[in-house]
């Protein structure tokens, strides 16, 4: 009857909220995704991960591009200095063989100067 009902009205709102939810949720949890790629998600990726993606690209074969134009300026830089260079070099390894051959000339000399006393028992 009427306490009975009344009693009953908590179970009868939950049976009605679960019904909602079976009937509107589920099927729009299910299919949502679907929806909100096709009108959302697409212009999404059309204006705005396309174009970061693009960039980030490019952004990379800049700097790829940079690194290497820096690599061949200096390796022509050190090139044109070590040109540059090649006749001190000369100079300076000539001079070292100079002083090498003379420091072995000296040496040669110091050893034909030594003289080595040996003295031998006569007993």
């Amino acid at each position: 009857s009427f306490e009975e009902t009344v009693a009953d009205f908590p179970n009868i709102v939950l049976a009605c909220q679960l019904a909602a939810v079976e009937t509107c949720v589920r099927p729009l949890q299910k299919h949502g995704g679907k929806l909100a790629w096709h009108y959302l998600g697409r212009h999404i990726d059309a204006w705005v991960l396309k174009p970061l993606q693009d960039a980030h690209l490019n952004r990379s074969a800049a700097s790829r591009r940079k690194r290497a134009q820096g690599w061949s300026q200096r390796h022509a830089e050190a090139k044109e200095l070590m040109r540059r260079m090649a006749p001190k070099r000369a100079r300076q390894n000539a001079r070292k063989k100079c002083e090498r051959a003379k420091r072995l000339r000296a040496k040669k000399k110091r050893q034909q100067l030594e003289i080595t006393l040996s003295l031998e028992n006569a007993a």
